[in-house]
């Protein structure tokens, strides 16, 4: 194609250097700085800060995964913690408390909870010893718009559970 020429077969103008997007496998076209209006009528352009548009998202989905870090992943870092109790059998576990969203959620959302190696609906159980043990049962319970209660319903010997969740109360 020739630069700053129109092109005969497509009708456009094509700059020096162009990439076609759709004739292209596996291209990327990104758009910015697009405001979507309603009516006929546009307003400026409203600038939001990082921290405000990061609350405005956690009122539809959380996770207590780092930001970078898709659900389902094996770690460990900003993983929950609760302490226990132990009633000595090993259907009696209930851990001590329950977790809070970073701010409340627009509605009831539904709750998925990982392991530390990333089991989708098990937690891990700690022992402040050891026999660190995930793939335990977990049972979510109290579901609300600021939090939740968790327990286990295996393992007899435990201090608390561990674990990462997701909450999402999108539309």
């Amino acid at each position: 194609e020739t630069g700053n020429a129109w092109n005969g077969t497509t009708g456009a103008l094509i700059p020096t250097g162009a990439t076609s997007v759709v004739g292209t496998s596996g291209a990327t076209f990104y758009v910015t700085g697009v405001q979507l209006e309603k009516g006929s009528t546009a307003t400026s352009f409203e600038y939001v800060d990082y921290g405000r548009q990061l609350i405005q998202c956690q009122r539809y989905f959380t996770k207590s995964y780092d930001i970078a870090t898709a659900p389902g992943a094996a770690t460990s870092v900003n993983s929950v913690v609760t302490g226990g109790s132990n009633a000595g059998t090993t259907s009696g576990f209930v851990s001590g408390g329950g977790t809070r969203y970073p701010i409340e959620l627009r509605a009831t959302p539904t709750i998925v909870v990982y392991d530390l190696a990333g089991t989708v609906n098990k937690v891990q159980r700690w022992t402040l010893s050891v026999n660190n043990v995930n793939g335990q049962i977990s049972v979510v319970t109290g579901i609300g718009s600021q939090g939740f209660l968790i327990y286990s319903a295996s393992g007899a010997t435990a201090s608390g559970l561990q674990f990462q969740y997701t909450a999402s109360a999108e539309l």
